[in-house]
């Protein structure tokens, strides 16, 4: 940028300033004017697209908070916090969480992948026995299709086909869907609509198989213990073994401190 702005005001033939703008022609005062007021554009171009950004993300999540994803607990939902469980059931994990939360008197959602369900049906039946929550993570988990490359009728189908497997499992019918990786988009809403459900997303998250997967279990626990609030909604994995030492640790800290953990759960049986 340098030398181009030299080359417009350094006249060729002497090599002294011109007391004139650069040029007779139209295109090289506009070469110049746009030389010169470049870095001043671009700092306030950049400075207005992030606040922008920002506010435009803000009043996203604040739009579709309340309408057709919760990022925080429902305002009128009763207790503290909702545990939720993503991916599972898993014949080693889920039954070693479901003692845990025995132990602490504590309920959870899990989003089951329907395929896996297939596999475990008296781990579906024992979730729902056991005062739990039976939600619908997909029959596939969209894993050969990530980023978004799907259809919304597979996203239907794959809803419908993992929502017929655990009502045959716990006689339950699911209302609740959390889509693969989180994944918003008109897509996965407008199947959660189609086929009843309501989308549940999350406000922290555990990330043993995503940010933190390289993480020790003490350490993605002492992550997850100091960052849940109250009215938060976590995700966690019941496939995962770290999940096992998160969610002592954090039933732990949370019965000391006297959180709500059955009311949330309760009220959406």
């Amino acid at each position: 940028m340098a030398c181009s702005l030299r080359n417009l005001i350094v006249k060729k033939n002497d090599g002294t300033l011109a007391d004139h703008w650069p040029g007779d022609g139209w295109l090289q005062n506009f070469r110049f004017c746009l030389a010169l007021l470049w870095v001043p554009m671009k700092t306030l171009l950049t400075d207005v697209t992030v606040k922008l950004g920002r506010a435009g993300k803000r009043a996203f999540r604040a739009a579709i908070d309340n309408r057709i994803a919760d990022f925080h607990m429902p305002a009128k939902m009763p207790g503290d916090l909702l545990l939720t469980f993503d991916d599972g059931p898993h014949p080693d994990y889920t039954p070693r969480i479901l003692d845990l939360l025995d132990e602490f008197d504590a309920r959870a959602v899990f989003f089951m992948i329907g395929a896996r369900a297939e596999r475990h049906p008296d781990l579906v039946r024992a979730c729902h026995d056991r005062g739990h929550v039976i939600a619908n993570h997909t029959y596939t988990h969209l894993d050969t299709c990530a980023g978004g490359r799907y259809s919304r009728a597979q996203v239907a189908e794959d809803i419908e086909r993992c929502s017929a497997v655990l009502q045959g499992a716990a006689g339950q019918t699911t209302h609740h869907f959390r889509p693969p990786r989180g994944e918003l988009n008109t897509k996965t809403w407008g199947a959660a609509k189609a086929t009843g459900h309501r989308m549940m997303l999350w406000s922290v998250e555990g990330g043993e198989w995503g940010r933190r997967r390289h993480l020790s279990a003490a350490e993605i626990s002492d992550f997850v213990t100091k960052a849940v609030r109250r009215r938060d909604i976590l995700l966690l994995h019941d496939d995962n073994e770290k999940t096992l030492r998160i969610t002592a640790d954090l039933l732990s800290r949370l019965r000391k401190e006297r959180f709500d953990l059955t009311s949330a759960v309760a009220s959406l049986r």
